[in-house]
């Protein structure tokens, strides 16, 4: 369960530099399908980015003299998690059971709203739910529903907003974010970027309406006239979203230059930058392995042998470079060498090893 726990940590830390990432650089843009991609894609990333953990191996050679035991003893608690483990753990069902519970309390609300309306079936497949009662317009899945007294007072430029929202699938956009919301209820960002996300379908919405030639003043004072009442929804598309403001203004700004949408590719360094900081670092210790010179007196000179290996003096200092070179490392040299061996053949030796760059060199004797 810690693991679950520090996963859902990570996802945190992701969304969060996403989503800042996000209301700094293209927040302001007008580019609304790029944004909505672009809040989308990175809260799917932020769940996936923290399970692609990358390894960074490092060595450490620890010299002869120290001693590393293979059974270090790691002290653990009999009852597997600790107290916080679990405290941190029914919390965070807790909050996720109660999100899901909103989220199921409001589908069987809408559900309800829908099968007490009268049906109409329109273009595309789409569903008009008329109902009697004071019902702000919106929309969910295949359905618009709207009151009857909107239905009657001309109800095309809501219909044209309703139907956008559809046509643009933002109902699963935001069940997609309902259950992660559900997943990072603690995590302030999600929400904002649910708040930000269902901004935009309003600025996508908007943007379809006026294109088809509805006259922007009078649908700015029909926004107007309806920004007084609310579905209380968090998973339709209501006509009348709360950021009139916002809606209104983004109607009259200039459009963003193309080259603007280049920001988007900030996400490529912020993906790269995370799985390095959460990159597992992991050192492997190995021990020294020294290289062991014998030398043995044998009919008036000396046998060498280095490593099993027998050699002149001559090619003592090419097999030692070759070996140092294969440890990258330098090495320790143990020379063993029998009583009758002369110090001649020792210093020797040592100047060999010398030219190989081996200043590691301790000395033994072989018994007799």
């Amino acid at each position: 369960m810690g693991e679950f726990l520090s996963y859902q940590l990570k996802v945190a830390i992701a969304l969060c530099i996403f989503y800042m990432f996000y209301r700094l650089l293209l927040s302001r843009e007008t580019f609304h399908r790029v944004n909505r991609i672009v809040l989308l894609a990175t809260a799917l990333l932020s769940f996936i980015l923290p399970l692609c953990v990358i390894t960074l191996r490092s060595v450490v050679i620890l010299p002869v003299e120290v001693m590393v035991s293979g059974d270090t003893a790691v002290e653990e608690l009999a009852g597997g998690s600790s107290h916080w483990t679990i405290f941190l753990s029914i919390l965070f069902f807790m909050g996720v059971a109660a999100v899901l519970a909103n989220l199921i309390v409001s589908v069987i609300r809408i559900r309800r709203i829908i099968s007490g309306g009268s049906r109409e079936e329109i273009a595309g497949g789409i569903n008009l739910i008329v109902t009697e009662g004071e019902t702000a317009p919106f929309s969910w899945m295949k359905y618009i529903v709207i009151s009857r007294e909107d239905y009657h007072s001309g109800s095309q430029q809501i219909l044209l907003h309703e139907r956008a929202h559809i046509e643009l699938r933002h109902s699963w956009d935001l069940l997609f974010v309902d259950i992660i919301t559900a997943l990072q209820w603690f995590n302030p960002a999600i929400w904002m970027l649910k708040s930000d996300l269902r901004t935009l379908h309003e600025f996508e919405a908007d943007d379809a309406v006026l294109r088809s030639g509805v006259n922007m003043k009078e649908y700015q004072y029909l926004l107007i006239r309806k920004s007084l009442s609310g579905s209380g929804y968090s998973l339709v598309n209501n006509f009348n979203h709360s950021t009139l403001k916002q809606r209104i203004g983004m109607m009259l700004n200039k459009k963003s230059s193309p080259l603007s949408a280049w920001k988007v590719l900030y996400i490529v360094p912020v993906i790269g930058i995370f799985l390095l900081a959460m990159a597992e670092r992991k050192i492997e210790y190995q021990s020294e392995k020294p290289i062991v010179i014998t030398i043995v007196s044998e009919d008036g000179g000396a046998n060498i042998n280095i490593d099993g290996k027998v050699c002149t003096k001559a090619e003592v200092e090419r097999i030692i470079s070759e070996k140092i070179k294969e440890a990258d490392y330098v090495p320790l040299v143990t020379i063993n060498a029998s009583s009758d061996v002369e110090v001649g053949e020792i210093t020797d030796i040592k100047e060999e090893l010398r030219k190989a760059k081996a200043f590691k060199i301790s000395y033994g004797t072989i018994a007799e």
